[in-house]
């Protein structure tokens, strides 16, 4: 079969696209005029007249009646498609604002918690009390920052346009969770056997994550890319609600 030749299922979807279309109403109606003018012609005496007067012209007052209800149906399909389009749109703009406050929050909290973490290995070296400051405001900070990560999962779907996001809140994501667990593992140990092992593991972990240790510079390069990257996405996700996506 010759893969040029049109078929009626090729018709039939043009013909759809053009009434879909607000400025292919016109187009539409004149095809269905030539069309029906062609058919009515054949058909016997009795139905014919409906198309064609006794002296064979042509009924342009029932013509311009079919052709405005063309236009109305065609208007009204055009009216319910806007509609849809403009409550994706307002939805999808809606969306935007709520993840990208979460986005700017996680990687606030995420600087944030690093510092906490400084503070807490520190503040266990001068005192092995458990319910220090430090402590408590790492386990609020730690809790904040988890719930806005979940958070950011549920709101953004796991699907092929949110991958390069998605990789980028985790890498940070893994890295903060990576370290705090450590954290609270070597101070919890000091605070049971303050001995020399410990305090030096503690004293190294200190150095680790100093603001102007490397380690601290692979956060930020981490938190710098995600920012990056939420800002194509964010200007991509802008472009789909003005198209009403």
């Amino acid at each position: 079969m010759n893969n040029d030749q049109v078929t009626l299922k090729d018709v039939c979807i043009k013909f759809i696209s053009l009434v879909e279309n607000k400025k292919g109403y016109w187009k539409v109606a004149l095809i269905l005029i030539i069309l029906l003018s062609i058919i009515c012609y054949f058909l016997p005496a009795p139905w014919r007249r409906y198309w064609y007067e006794d002296n064979g012209h042509f009924p342009w007052v029932g013509i311009s009646v079919f052709i405005a209800a063309v236009g109305f149906f065609g208007n009204q399909i055009w009216e319910r498609k806007k509609l849809n389009a403009d409550i994706k749109s307002k939805s999808r703009i809606e969306w935007m604002v709520t993840v990208r406050d979460l986005l700017a929050n996680f990687m606030v909290e995420s600087e944030k918690i690093y510092i906490t973490l400084s503070d807490l290995s520190i503040s266990t070296l001068i005192s092995t009390n458990k319910e220090s400051n430090e402590s408590k405001k790492y386990n609020d900070e730690k809790s904040t920052l988890s719930v806005t990560y979940r958070k950011l999962l549920l709101y953004i779907p796991p699907v092929e346009d949110n991958q390069c996001l998605l990789i980028s809140i985790q890498d940070v994501w893994d890295l903060v969770d990576e370290r705090c667990i450590e954290a609270v593992s070597i101070t919890e140990k000091y605070r049971k056997t303050n001995n020399q092992e410990n305090k030096d593991k503690l004293n190294e972990f200190i150095k680790k994550i100093d603001p102007n240790d490397e380690e601290q510079n692979v956060l930020m390069t981490r938190i710098d890319h995600l920012n990056e990257v939420g800002r194509k996405y964010f200007k991509h996700e802008w472009e789909r609600a003005k198209r009403g996506e």
